[in-house]
């Protein structure tokens, strides 16, 4: 069972509204994530790296009575806290992902959708993924990845732009930090997705968004091929490359 876990405090965040409408923008990546779950409404499932909980209310839609979102950010948090309050649905706590403040083995499911890229150091998080993994639990993640090096360079300039960590890893590095745990991974694929440059310009304020724009109008040749940077009906597009895995804790 989880102990007691610190709440946060305060933020302008999402709810469920937001959750459906996220969900239907982003239906076929969200549902590929719900399927590497496997859930059933037994399950005890903490979603690291929670944010404003989109992925804890979405499971909590899906029938699971027992979700956990937990972020290192109180800010991000506050929203969630005060929708589960009103509403019920996951508790959420503020815990540092290195230092999970629950007990060996308290979760059949642990999951992280678009989390690692700002964990500081993700051997130390799945460490912890680890421990408090019941043997045989599963764990899930989605996120960006390190597939076209001069694409990467660019996307990290971008996300320093925005205050963003934008740590990335190769399908490689998750494989080789995962089976050291004793993971035994069931599924780790790469792959790319077009990204509409407004999400950048949404997670950043008016000198990120001039910043960026700077930026992209010194691409071109092959860096700009790398990207794929285009305008479709004068929105803009950028790839990135994207990993989904799945590991079983091996007993």
């Amino acid at each position: 069972m989880p102990t007691n876990t610190q709440s946060p405090e305060s933020a302008d965040c999402s709810s469920f509204s937001s959750v459906a409408s996220s969900r239907k923008s982003d239906a076929t990546d969200l549902d590929v994530f719900l399927t590497s779950c496997k859930l059933n409404s037994k399950l005890r499932v903490l979603d690291i790296a929670t944010g404003r909980g989109a992925v804890a209310f979405l499971l909590a839609a899906e029938g699971l009575s027992d979700v956990v979102g937990i972020d290192a950010c109180a800010k991000n948090l506050s929203e969630a806290v005060r929708v589960t309050r009103r509403d019920g649905g996951p508790r959420f706590a503020c815990a540092d992902p290195r230092r999970l403040p629950f007990e060996d083995g308290a979760f059949d499911l642990v999951v992280t959708r678009r989390g690692p890229q700002h964990f500081e150091d993700l051997g130390a998080v799945l460490d912890e993924v680890r421990r408090v993994l019941r043997p045989r639990g599963r764990f899930v993640a989605h996120d960006r990845a390190v597939i076209e090096p001069e694409s990467t360079v660019i996307w990290r300039e971008l996300d320093r732009r925005l205050t963003q960590l934008g740590a990335e890893y190769a399908p490689s590095q998750w494989r080789r930090l995962l089976e050291e745990r004793g993971f035994v991974i069931e599924q780790l694929e790469p792959y790319e997705r077009e990204v509409p440059l407004t999400l950048l310009f949404d997670a950043g304020s008016d000198e990120g968004r001039r910043s960026i724009e700077a930026r992209l109008s010194q691409v071109d040749g092959s860096a700009r091929s790398h990207l794929l940077l285009r305008e479709v009906d004068g929105q803009r597009f950028l790839r990135h490359d994207y990993v989904r895995l799945s590991a079983m804790r091996n007993a």
